[in-house]
């Protein structure tokens, strides 16, 4: 099912300054709407599900990465999981449903389009993930119910159950309050990088 949100951003800028003796400073505020295009699904392979999180703890049992970026529980070294079997397999399955949708032709070609950046996430009690955005298409697979994930630009907070996806756009703020739920919540992170290999997508035909 795919849902389109419109929603209204604010920008500000300065206007440039000619001469060391001006120094006011103006500020200029624009609104204008956005489309926004957010595909999320369920992934129904539950077996795959706990192997993933059988892998994520085994990972932060040799490296672990606590409170850094923007997340305040556990992490796996980036691209910790670009060749896991399970985890391409859930990719292939997500692209495949992404280009049914009339939204989707930007999933086309997917990789010849992009590279994979990947990473899973443990949030135990009182941790919680500090707002921000990605520099680009993003996906989060749930392999745990957990704690809510808000994106306040759009105004819309999800509570995602076992085996949820989402793939959000490049820009979208979001993140996750503190954790009060004993039981921790686990989820996988990639990041869809375009390669910009523009002669090889003319050579396709993707545009």
């Amino acid at each position: 099912m795919l849902f389109v949100w419109q929603v209204y951003i604010t920008v500000m800028f300065k206007k440039h300054i000619t001469s060391v003796d001006q120094i006011q400073t103006y500020a200029t505020t624009i609104t204008y709407p956005r489309t926004v295009s957010i595909f999320h699904g369920h992934y129904p392979e539950k077996h795959t599900l706990h192997n993933l999180i059988l892998e994520i703890d085994n990972q932060l049992k040799n490296t672990k990465e606590e409170y850094t970026t923007n997340i305040y529980g556990d992490k796996t070294d980036f691209n910790s999981f670009n060749d896991n079997k399970d985890f391409l397999h859930f990719i292939k399955y997500v692209q495949k449903q992404i280009i049914m949708h009339p939204n989707g032709s930007v999933f086309l070609a997917f990789w010849d389009r992009y590279e994979l950046e990947s990473w899973a996430v443990k949030i135990k009690k009182q941790d919680y993930i500090r707002y921000h955005n990605h520099p680009c298409w993003h996906c989060i697979l749930y392999l745990s119910d957990g704690v809510d994930l808000h994106l306040p630009e759009l105004n819309i907070s999800i509570t995602p159950k076992i085996g949820d996806w989402y793939v959000l756009p490049s820009s979208i703020l979001h993140g996750a309050e503190k954790s009060n739920n004993e039981k921790c919540r686990y989820s996988l992170i990639c990041n869809f990088r375009d390669k910009g290999d523009w002669e090889r997508l003319n050579e396709i035909k993707v545009y």
